[in-house]
């Protein structure tokens, strides 16, 4: 048992600056949620929403992830476990993004930045991905494999260069459709 703590403590300086890092992405998507807040609200923008609620999910659970492996005296099972739930709310939660985009009648983001099926992969398929391999790699944990502590790193960085490049273009592109439908009403 010491000697997992011990093995997890190594991992102390990189899930710090990962839960540092996904808390302050996460400000940032507040910031780009709050300056389209009115274009979100249209139900034509739908698709805003999901990718919104995805990406916010997304930086969530990178930080709680990130919050286990800090916990103090961690066991093995605890931290299998833990990120088992993650993996298995995150495969969820993307499935249910996933059928509502596709539930959306109207997709005005098609032909703009966002194409459905570039966002539909980058976004929630990436997600589920992610979260998948946290479940498999939580087995692995829980299995008695370090290994599954060593590649846990991956889908982290991958849900997090994925909600950052979805922030940044939610950021810029966001009210992309709105301002175009406000200028056609002038």
């Amino acid at each position: 048992m010491q000697d997992f703590s011990a093995y997890i403590d190594h991992w102390g300086t990189f899930y710090f600056t990962v839960a540092a890092v996904s808390g302050t992405l996460l400000g940032l998507l507040f910031v780009a949620v709050s300056l389209n807040v009115d274009t979100m609200r249209r139900a034509k923008f739908s698709d805003l929403r999901i990718m919104g609620y995805q990406t916010y999910f997304n930086y969530l659970m990178v930080l709680l992830v990130a919050l286990i492996f800090l916990i103090p005296e961690q066991t093995q099972t605890g931290m299998g476990i833990m990120v088992l739930l993650v993996g298995a709310a995150g495969v969820t939660v993307s499935i249910r993004q996933i059928q509502s985009a596709e539930r959306n009648p109207e997709h005005p983001i098609l032909g703009a930045y966002f194409y459905k099926p570039i966002f539909m992969l980058q976004i929630s398929a990436v997600g589920f991905v992610c979260f998948a391999g946290m479940m498999v790699l939580a087995i692995l944990v829980l299995a008695g494999q370090r290994l599954g502590i060593s590649l846990l790193f991956i889908p982290i960085a991958a849900l997090i260069v994925s909600a950052t490049e979805t922030t940044w273009n939610f950021l810029t592109h966001g009210n992309y459709h709105a301002s175009e439908e406000h200028g056609a009403n002038n």
